[in-house]
């Protein structure tokens, strides 16, 4: 394939870096009845290092933070929210990305899951089942009876959002800085 070279600062120094291109595979062509290839939590999590342990009060490599959260995903309708920092899931420690990865695909679809996370310092439980992985990207609130809250709550929900959104980018730019030195 192609290759493109990139010049890579770092703790005062360059290297320069060959990255060999490759085609991404074409989701048309997948079978639609393999549906690991489709599974999803629906967020963008960062693994806990070093930098970021002191600011979520645990140890680099405990947990997985999640930076954003997919509106309507799985992650969304369990409760899940930007700034909460994933522990467990079905009683197995992540501090690896890959290894969320790999244990959302050995949850059958008939099953519930369940992730152990702490929230300001807080545990907290999100549960859902198998099937609401495999459907990222379309809402599945139209299978629950669901009240809509009223607007002073949703503003006041709003707002915490917007809070954490502001918070986790903090803490990204702190990252970066960090990282840099």
């Amino acid at each position: 394939g192609d290759g493109v070279r990139l010049l890579v600062f770092r703790e005062e120094s360059e290297r320069e870096i060959l990255v060999e291109l490759a085609r991404r595979d074409d989701p048309s062509r997948r079978d639609a009845r393999d549906h690991r290839s489709a599974i999803r939590l629906g967020v963008r999590a960062a693994e806990v290092d070093a930098d970021l342990a002191p600011y979520f009060e645990t140890e680099a490599g405990r947990g997985l933070l999640v930076l954003s959260v997919e509106d309507g995903g799985a992650a969304d309708r369990a409760g899940i929210r930007s700034g909460d920092l994933l522990l467990r899931l079905q009683e197995v420690p992540l501090s690896r990305i890959e290894t969320l990865r790999a244990m959302l695909r050995t949850i059958d679809p008939q099953s519930r899951w369940r992730i152990e996370a702490s929230r300001r310092g807080e545990r907290v439980l999100f549960e859902g089942i198998g099937e609401d992985l495999r459907a990222a990207g379309r809402s599945a609130w139209g299978r629950r009876n669901r009240t809509v809250p009223s607007p002073a709550p949703l503003r006041a929900l709003e707002r915490e959002i917007d809070r954490l959104e502001r918070r986790v980018d903090r803490l990204e730019r702190e990252l970066r800085r960090l990282r840099r030195r």
